[in-house]
């Protein structure tokens, strides 16, 4: 469906074109309603605890927390981006939302991948897509509770506006459809589950860093791939809460035989390792390319002695952007994802997202 950018209509429905007569396509994967359109100027993603009005604001009939998990995919704008604008279509909502650096096993998780692609209007306007993917998780259930799939276009002489505006319109198109997915699940996933009986493992303690294993095929990398363990190690340092083993006792102790059965998951080989170095913790990880031609780095932060996954880090970008990739390894670091998502995200990362055949 093509619409022209019209004036507003109220005080909340806001143009994101400022070239009179601009056409701009609005395409819907499969929206049933269509949300207002807002400006990226004056769009305010932020947690609805922070408007002002004492704390977070609950929708009547769904009141469990919400936590908003984006897997980095490599592509515009990002999932820094994503997240926040997702927040931001959750609280207009009135959903109760956070973000994945606040998220505990207690909150309902609600995945989302997102890609990006570019075209242009007529007199070469730039216009831009954006598909985003949403699956519903509960920590006692195995497989996702409900999936959704939503894309917009914008056009605007500002690329930057193009990709905000389109951003904007599905996230709030997904928000809107996915408050109604959430309201029909079961009950027992529409409350937190109790807490558990004993407190939850502290991750406190002492952190070998192993080397990031490069299944790339691509010996070029293998100096790189080392240097993301001490990127780790500086940055758990850095956070007061861990002792760190030093590199050269790594070389001296582990094998590479004993990288790569503790990366396969092996728990007699994370035991092995942590008695011969006296730790408490694992970090180990590998890079690998993605059949979208992304190179992926993927890293757990583990229990040595129960295997159990404490932390979970994923990023992503195009092999000719390591300097970003690495950036963005950092701050996934520092902002971790729970363990128990790893066996949720794994599966969907060799999996493409698919443009539906109406927004061609």
């Amino acid at each position: 469906m093509i619409q022209m950018a019209r004036p507003p209509l109220n005080r909340r429905c806001l143009i994101f074109a400022t070239v009179p007569g601009l056409i701009a396509p609005i395409f819907g994967a499969i929206a049933c309603d269509e949300p207002e359109a807002r400006s990226a100027r004056t769009m305010r993603p932020a947690r609805a605890a922070d408007e002002g009005d004492g704390g977070p604001r609950t929708s009547a009939g769904f009141e469990r927390r919400l936590s908003i998990v984006v897997a980095e995919t490599g592509a515009s704008p990002g999932a820094e981006a994503v997240e926040r604008v997702m927040l931001w279509a959750f609280s207009e909502l009135g959903l109760d939302a956070i973000g994945s650096a606040d998220a505990t096993p207690a909150d309902l998780t609600l995945l989302i991948r997102y890609a990006a692609r570019r075209g242009s209007m007529w007199g070469g306007i730039p216009s831009r897509e954006i598909l985003l993917e949403l699956n519903v998780y509960d920590e006692r259930a195995p497989d996702s509770l409900g999936r959704l799939v939503e894309s917009a276009s914008f056009a605007d002489p500002q690329a930057e506006r193009a990709e905000s505006g389109a951003l904007t319109q599905a996230a709030a198109r997904l928000a809107s459809r996915a408050d109604r997915v959430l309201r029909s699940l079961p009950e027992e996933f529409q409350v937190a589950p109790p807490p558990a009986a004993s407190p939850p493992t502290s991750a406190e303690g002492t952190v070998a860093c192993l080397p990031i294993r490069n299944s790339t095929g691509r010996p070029a990398l293998d100096g790189w791939c080392e240097s993301l363990a001490a990127v780790a190690a500086e940055e758990y340092q850095r956070s007061g809460r861990y002792k760190i083993v030093e590199r050269a006792r790594l070389r001296e102790v582990v094998a590479d035989a004993d990288v790569v059965a503790v990366v396969g998951g092996s728990a007699d080989a994370m035991r092995r390792v942590s008695d011969k170095l006296g730790v408490d913790l694992l970090l180990v990880g590998e890079t690998a390319l993605r059949p979208d031609g992304n190179l992926v780095v993927s890293a757990r932060l583990v229990m040595a002695q129960s295997a159990e996954v404490l932390h979970v880090v994923v990023v992503a970008d195009r092999p000719d952007r390591i300097d970003p990739l690495e950036a963005a390894f950092r701050r996934k670091l520092r902002r971790p994802v729970v363990g128990w998502l790893a066996d949720r995200i794994d599966p969907l990362g060799d999996q493409n997202l698919i443009w539906p055949a109406q927004s061609r």
